[in-house]
């Protein structure tokens, strides 16, 4: 909990004091697996988070319970992202992790990736 309110906190001053002028944000919460264990907070979190970010100006790319969506929102954001000085990514949901590498899980996911081939904005995460 304490953690959530110090990164809200840190969201609602940090543009008063960066200078940007495009902001772009990534909000994604997947809840409703069909292959493993549901989550509750994810749909909340993000609806919460993009409420508070839209009061600043950032365009806000908002996606909850994704399957084939998820690359989709991805794309869009990576494209508005190119011509902001701004972005934030936020995800709530199941993650995998495969030969060190660390993935983002559609809410269809079912098991390992199939491939890990192509960009890593797409396919993995930090």
């Amino acid at each position: 909990m304490l953690v959530r309110v110090v990164i809200i906190f840190a969201l609602l001053i940090l543009p008063s004091r960066v200078n940007a002028q495009a902001r772009v944000a990534l909000a994604i919460g997947n809840s409703a697996y069909q292959h493993t264990s549901k989550l509750i907070n994810p749909s909340n979190d993000v609806s919460d988070l993009a409420r508070i970010l839209k009061t600043p100006g950032y365009q806000v790319f908002e996606g909850i319970d994704l399957k084939a969506g998820m690359d989709r929102s991805i794309r869009q954001f990576a494209r508005a992202l190119s011509d902001a000085d701004a972005g934030v990514v936020f995800y709530a949901g199941h993650g995998l992790k495969v030969s060190g590498q660390n993935y983002l899980a559609s809410v269809r996911r079912r098991g390992c990736p199939r491939s890990t081939n192509g960009p890593n904005i797409r396919r993995k995460a930090p």
